[in-house]
């Protein structure tokens, strides 16, 4: 199981093509950092899926979305 920001889902497996270009960096970068191929994707996809967080965040800030205080967003997150 892995765990992403306090929830533990199951790791799903899945079979992927990349340019053979993009494979040998994969595998260069796996082995100098000592780590597994899929725990760099892993890591690679979640810093990437943060930088698309932040890309609709703007985008839905631009486009007129709500905005919350420092009050509303506390009030919020204490929620969850």
């Amino acid at each position: 199981k892995i765990q992403k920001k306090g929830l533990k889902m199951n790791a799903g497996k899945m079979m992927i093509s990349l340019p053979q270009i993009v494979s040998a960096e994969l595998s260069e970068f796996a082995k100098e950092l000592q780590i597994p191929k899929s725990k760099l994707i892993q890591q690679a996809l979640d810093y990437y899926f943060d930088t698309l967080d932040l890309q609709v965040a703007k985008n839905r800030v631009a486009k007129g979305g709500k905005r919350l205080n420092l009050e509303q967003m506390k009030a919020f997150v204490d929620e969850l």
